[in-house]
């Protein structure tokens, strides 16, 4: 029940049907799939090892992020209420994908989603205006968007569409079967049309970010520097054929670019003061053409920033560092986790790229990729934890009962004990047969140790990524308005 609920809510929240479906216009299902959810968590048997909550460091910082957003707000009733959607979609995300499948059937769904709206967009070149969105398109100069709440400008729609790239390349063709190979290729025909015709010159930029990481991360270093510089020599040709990235150098001029800067320059202000604005409520007034106008950051990391001052920015990072130390560190023989590996961190490098350009650091997708990536870690320590078994035992992890694999918290103190490796001791389980397997520390030359708690690697990671983002902040207001 609580996957379908999941399912459903991809679909619902990316095509947004009850926007252009008249049969179901201002349905509100956001609330009932919420509650199929929980329910669904609530009454399902118990796994095992037991797939327990609270037992991550990534869910350990999420916590503590939207606490910090419910302190550093005036109204934390308001707050809280805004937030609760959002916890509950990313603890419904990582606490249902509890297995291998359901975590690739996910991403499939995700896939199917974003493709979808992809073909709706191509169709709206095409004069099939299934979603009615002409008159949106003919107010944004002819830019392609869709009649939908999530997608109803050209650059939302853009950095929706690119995320289909590395969705499609690794739900159909990364260690896919030939078949599936063949039928991606006209999706990313199609991919390709709805991202042009846009014109986001953000989403190309996110875009190729995420392209770049798909294909290079996970590789041997000579076929990244291969790739990177095939990459390079393509993206500096394709970039000059593309609408309105003909003359880089113009962005520097851009009406629509020097707004944005402003905006930055006021939200630093607002993130160096002593007080932040609070959650989701950062808003730069800026003088322009003799009058002042309200305008937004269109970014998710300089409103993050200024909403939540030092420390929410920081946590904020942090829950990108989590996974992508998970990313990075935990490794199997599993395809479906190989491939579910590789495309997280395309999404997230995609994600945070185009933290820079659009804002949706209190979008969903966030908390359903947050989620993702702790389902990831999760199921990525329980393979390991089988594989040492498996290995033991002189079997294949796919022949192992589930019921045999080591509980994560008595695994982590055996091997805390002592420095040694873990070696698996079998004996008769009683009168009525079987065996008994259990794990010992005896010496040895190596230890397995799971990653479980926040600790100084982790705040590194998080504090150089704040470094990191508050350098570039500066540096794009100092790029865009040079000091006087």
């Amino acid at each position: 029940m609580e996957f379908t609920a999941l399912v459903l809510f991809l679909i619902f929240y990316f095509v947004h049907p009850q926007d252009w479906v008249e049969a179901i216009a201002g349905l509100n299902v956001i609330k009932p799939i919420m509650f199929l959810g929980i329910v669904g968590l609530l009454q399902r048997p118990n796994r095992t090892p037991v797939w327990g909550w609270m037992r991550t460091p990534h869910e350990w910082i999420m916590v503590a992020y939207l606490l910090h957003g419910i302190w550093v707000d005036f109204d934390w009733w308001f707050t809280l209420t805004a937030m609760l959607p959002l916890a509950a979609f990313y603890f419904l995300t990582s606490q249902t994908l509890v297995t291998e499948d359901r975590l690739d059937r996910f991403f499939k769904w995700w896939a199917a989603c974003v493709g979808f709206i992809c073909i709706l967009g191509t169709a709206t070149i095409m004069g099939m205006d299934i979603t009615g969105a002409r008159e949106i398109i003919d107010g944004q100069l002819g830019r392609l968007c869709l009649n939908s709440y999530m997608l109803d400008n050209p650059n939302a729609l853009g950095h929706t569409a690119v995320t289909a790239f590395p969705l499609i390349y690794f739900t159909m063709v990364f260690r896919r079967d030939v078949g599936s190979r063949l039928l991606a290729i006209p999706m990313f025909i199609l991919v390709t049309q709805c991202v042009v015709a846009t014109e986001s010159k953000g989403a190309y930029i996110a875009g190729a970010v995420a392209i770049a990481a798909a294909l290079i991360v996970g590789r041997s270093f000579i076929v990244q520097i291969s790739i990177a510089a095939l990459l390079f020599i393509a993206g500096s040709f394709a970039i000059t054929m593309l609408p309105r990235m003909a003359d880089p150098e113009a962005m520097r001029h851009d009406e629509g670019v020097m707004g944005r800067a402003l905006a930055f320059e006021q939200a630093r202000t607002a993130y160096d003061g002593p007080t932040p604005a609070g959650w989701n409520r950062f808003s730069a007034s800026i003088l322009w053409d003799g009058e002042i106008v309200d305008k937004s950051t269109h970014s998710s990391i300089v409103q993050v920033g200024a909403d939540q001052g030092p420390v929410g920015l920081f946590l904020y990072l942090s829950i990108f560092a989590c996974a992508a130390r998970s990313l990075f560190t935990l490794k199997t023989g599993s395809d479906i986790l190989e491939r579910t590996r590789l495309l997280l961190f395309a999404l997230l490098a995609g994600f945070f790229a185009s933290g820079w350009m659009i804002n949706r650091s209190y979008h969903t997708e966030f908390f359903l990729m947050a989620g993702a990536a702790t389902a990831f870690h999760k199921l990525s320590q329980e393979r390991l934890r089988r594989e040492v078994l498996a290995r033991d035992l002189g079997v294949e992890v796919e022949d192992l009962p589930e019921e045999e694999t080591p509980d994560e918290e008595a695994f982590e103190e055996e091997m805390d004990a002592k420095e040694a490796v873990p070696v698996l001791s079998v004996t008769p389980a009683g009168p009525d047969g079987g065996v008994k397997t259990e794990l010992r520390a005896d010496a040895g030359s190596g230890i397995l140790r799971l990653w479980r708690r926040y600790g100084p690697i982790d705040f590194a990671l998080g504090y150089a990524l704040l470094a990191f983002s508050t350098w570039l902040w500066t540096y794009l207001i100092n790029y865009f308005i040079p000091p006087t």
